[in-house]
């Protein structure tokens, strides 16, 4: 059977790209799974609706890094391909805790983002593989994984405003050397894949091979299938916590007797999910705190009992565990255009990127938990994300005059417990935007031209 028709087929069935016509960045380093990946959505692009463009990395670490992505412009070129290629110089941005592999893997997601919105892409199609996938989910369990993280790398995964689509992750190594090479095909060969520095190496070239003659020769096949498994029980899970979310909120509150009721795994989700929407900044407080968190309140008290986390007080008692308190000051953070960032009072991304038209139902959504979604003119001066301030006012699109913002809150039913830590965005010291809200009257854009899609995330 052709590889092509049931690999269309999958693409279909899980909708990595289901627009009329998906602009996507094909990331290509020169190596077999990458050249691979390349060359079949070359030929799939019509079945698939694709319009391609190549994006190659030059991370400055090998001497011939820059030959290898010269390799990909041509290749590029001799599909009929535009090649985008990015000097990222991982040693010269690399942070003092980071790896190697973790500062090229930021700054090639930044790089990705950026050009996307530049671009006007719609996704970035990565080369990961069956094996790839089997590799990483062995090292997540470990170093120590739930459920989430034993689901290993997704189909489909969007980082802030970026969407990244691996179509190959039910493709195993041996069959994509073998196509290529029936086909003809070339690539480049990396010498650092095979370096025992890199943890993944060592585990390809050492522990795959020891559990495969040892234990198991499809190893590899089997820990991808387990993946595979987690990811629809993980998504059931998520769907079913949500659902039971609702019927736990009470108010501003939380029904601690309704919540008990739920299995352990259901409870962790549904309180994380409370108190990340409640504006707790919920990454920094470790794995540890959150299982005494949740322990202590599966079992029913009568005395009151109180919690911190990220400055907010909170207080168990009557059945309910309810925010006391928010005494905190946040920073403003700047968001460039294109690009994307945290606001960390909420644990929600912003993004900003580069439009071609305004889409109008984008910006109908209202609904605080769902994306939200404005379109501007571009800033002459970099945007700025704040929390409200005492007597902020603005005029939204449509509005006669300005309304204060406290006002606008209460109207539009925003929660009293995240109003303090809503996202204001600003350009030169003037509002351009309130999520929930239409941009402001003055940052109105051209319904027909270039301009600014901001969107909390």
């Amino acid at each position: 059977m052709s590889f092509f028709a049931p690999f269309i087929q999958n693409a279909r069935d899980r909708e990595l790209f289901p627009l009329p016509l998906n602009r996507v960045l094909v990331a290509c380093s020169g190596g077999m799974d990458s050249v691979f990946l390349l060359h079949v959505l070359w030929h799939c692009r019509g079945e698939l609706n694709l319009d391609l463009c190549v994006v190659t990395c030059d991370h400055g670490l090998r001497p011939d890094s820059a030959a290898d992505a010269e390799w990909v412009r041509k290749l590029a070129w001799s599909l009929g391909l535009p090649c985008h290629w990015l000097e990222l110089e991982v040693p010269a941005h690399r942070t003092g805790k980071e790896s190697v592999e973790m500062a090229a893997r930021r700054l090639r997601l930044d790089a990705f983002a950026k050009l996307a919105g530049e671009t006007g892409a719609d996704a970035v199609a990565l080369g990961h593989h069956l094996d790839d996938q089997a590799e990483t989910v062995l090292m997540r369990l470990c170093r120590g994984t739930g459920p989430r993280g034993a689901a290993g790398m997704r189909w489909v995964q969007s980082v802030g405003a970026l969407r990244l689509v691996r179509p190959l992750l039910d493709t195993r190594r041996e069959t994509i050397e073998s196509l290529l090479g029936s086909w003809g095909r070339t690539w480049r060969e990396d010498a650092s894949n095979r370096d025992p520095a890199f943890t993944r190496n060592r585990v390809r070239h050492e522990i795959f091979p020891f559990l495969e003659t040892t234990l198991n020769p499809e190893s590899r096949l089997h820990l991808a299938e387990f993946a595979e498994q987690q990811r629809e029980l993980d998504e059931w899970v998520s769907r079913e916590a949500r659902r039971e979310f609702h019927r736990c909120r009470v108010g501003e509150g939380l029904d601690l007797s309704r919540w008990r009721d739920l299995p352990r795994m259901m409870r962790l989700r549904i309180l994380l999910s409370f108190l990340r929407q409640s504006g707790v900044e919920v990454s920094g407080v470790n794995r540890k705190r959150w299982q005494d968190f949740e322990s202590a309140l599966s079992v029913p008290r009568r005395e009151s009992r109180q919690w911190h986390f990220s400055g907010v007080v909170w207080v168990a008692e009557s059945g309910k565990l309810m925010p006391l308190a928010a005494n905190i000051a946040f920073d403003p953070v700047s968001l460039p255009v294109p690009g994307d960032c945290l606001w960390p009072p909420l644990s929600r991304n912003i993004a900003a990127a580069l439009a071609g038209e305004v889409d109008r139902n984008a910006s109908a959504v209202t609904d605080i938990q769902k994306t939200l979604t404005a379109f501007c003119r571009a800033p002459s001066a970099p945007f700025e994300i704040r929390a409200p301030a005492v007597g902020d006012r603005y005029r939204p699109l449509g509005l006669q005059g300005s309304a204060k913002l406290s006002d606008l809150f209460i109207n539009a039913r925003i929660p009293s417990r995240i109003r303090k830590r809503w996202p204001v965005v600003t350009s030169g010291g003037e509002i351009v935007w309130v999520p929930g809200f239409r941009v402001a009257e003055a940052w109105k854009a051209d319904e027909t031209g270039p301009c600014v899609r901001l969107q909390l995330i």
